[in-house]
């Protein structure tokens, strides 16, 4: 993604990860430690979807772990919200 995203000019890669209180917290941190090794540059194009499972009644845990993995991501991140039909 982030080769893609300095090669291409008028190319724009973004990336989906899942985030969910079922995940281990291996896969948290690896998040983190995926997002926040990125060069600095790389924040200048592309961002990072972050998908909570269905968890509504666990809210209070998600928010701050999408909160922690937005501070320290080079990457722009946002929450992405799949709604079911």
């Amino acid at each position: 993604m982030i080769q893609v995203n300095a090669t291409w000019e008028h190319v724009e890669v973004t990336a989906n990860f899942l985030l969910g209180t079922s995940f281990s917290d291996e896969h948290h941190d690896s998040l983190i430690s995926l997002l926040s090794n990125l060069p600095r540059e790389a924040g200048e194009k592309g961002c990072v979807y972050l998908s909570p499972l269905i968890e509504n009644l666990h809210r209070e845990k998600i928010l701050p772990m999408f909160h922690e993995i937005r501070k320290q991501s080079v990457l722009p991140a946002f929450i992405y919200l799949i709604q079911r039909l």
